[in-house]
């Protein structure tokens, strides 16, 4: 069985992808993952298993050409007998800029043999809408083969200079709205929030220089005026060792988004044992209801903090141990790879 992952590498900076390959290729599944094998040469695959249609464009805006171009060869890998499949991680782009891709989104969709989901929501709602596919529930696997989440809490919060007396509340992630970084600036103001502090290495990662003379104004505006804000964040992507550190310095995980589907957060966080706060909506807010973690209504500010409140209490009964667990159980990555390798072998028969 050979499997065509349409992105342009398997290790890009979300490791979804590259550790789901390592997976399948100890089921003995052969896994690429290419751009260019997509428009060259599809017919040496059994699987298209697609992932973020934006990947296939490199990000960059699109056309009618390029839809033209794309229905042609979904024509094509379909005419030859190839699987289509696309695991859904959003509904429609994150990014304001990728709002063109839409059309992209829902060409693929109507093309596709079979959906993969992470949760009931999206499995609701597309089945309704594609009838014709067949539909799986794979939850987002763990990242165990890259992190162990086995670092001393005490020592981690020294080295990345957080607070000992404080409870320490991850936001991990880079920040993709003012929205989202307005919602922790608010939630630092609160007075029941003392006690916390709120973790946001992702807070505000911009290349400050950029082409637009006036755009690069207003990042180096804004990076200044956050860190006069007393916000603390790294313009960069994090390397492998610190992602963990951070998760293991903190007791609670904040998935700040107000508007999400899936999040990597979620069982990264379980996988550290830290509680997990998430906005109830989506798949997220699926999952984080069924295993008893703290929900809130993301257009309301007294609900985030009575989450978090929530969170801290179950912080101190053992909640943050009884999601590893759980999490380690149900979401290990050799387990969610032989689940995909059955949807695989069941698409194939």
């Amino acid at each position: 069985m050979t499997v065509l992952f349409v992105i342009n590498s398997g290790k890009i900076s979300n490791p979804y992808v590259e550790t789901l390959m390592a997976g399948l290729s100890k089921l003995n599944v052969e896994c690429t993952a290419s751009i260019d094998e997509w428009w060259n040469h599809v017919e040496n695959y059994d699987i298209i298993h697609f992932q973020w249609p934006e990947i296939i464009f490199s990000w960059k805006h699109i056309d009618n050409k390029d839809l033209e171009r794309m229905e042609s060869q979904l024509k094509k890998a379909k005419s030859i007998g190839k699987k289509i499949i696309l695991t859904c991680h959003n509904l429609k782009p994150h990014l304001k800029q990728n709002q063109d891709m839409i059309p992209l989104y829902k060409l693929i969709y109507s093309y596709c043999d079979a959906f993969i989901h992470m949760g009931e929501y999206s499995f609701n709602l597309l089945q309704k809408e594609y009838p014709q596919a067949q539909h799986f529930i794979i939850p987002h696997h763990l990242y165990d083969a890259i992190y162990k989440f086995d670092k001393n809490k005490y020592e981690c919060q020294t080295q990345l200079a957080l607070p000992h007396d404080k409870i320490n509340v991850l936001c991990f992630g880079q920040f993709r709205t003012d929205e989202e970084r307005n919602l922790i600036l608010a939630l630092r103001k609160r007075t029941e929030m003392n006690k916390v502090n709120f973790v946001t290495p992702g807070f505000f990662r911009h290349r400050l220089i950029c082409r637009r003379p006036l755009e690069s104004i207003s990042r180096i505006a804004h990076y200044i005026k956050y860190r006069m804000q007393g916000i603390n964040f790294i313009n960069r992507v994090l390397d492998e060792k610190e992602s963990e550190m951070y998760f293991c310095a903190c007791d609670i995980v904040l998935i700040q988004r107000l508007s999400i589907l899936n999040s990597g957060n979620l069982p990264m966080g379980f996988g550290a044992g830290c509680v997990v706060v998430g906005p109830n909506i989506g798949n997220v807010g699926n999952i984080l209801t069924k295993t008893k973690n703290p929900t809130f209504n993301p257009n309301d500010i007294d609900s985030v903090v009575s989450a978090i409140e929530h969170a801290v209490k179950l912080s101190t009964t053992g909640k943050g141990k009884d999601n590893k667990e759980y999490a380690l159980s149900n979401w290990n990555s050799l387990k969610i790879s032989q689940q995909l390798r059955e949807v695989y072998s069941f698409m194939m028969k």
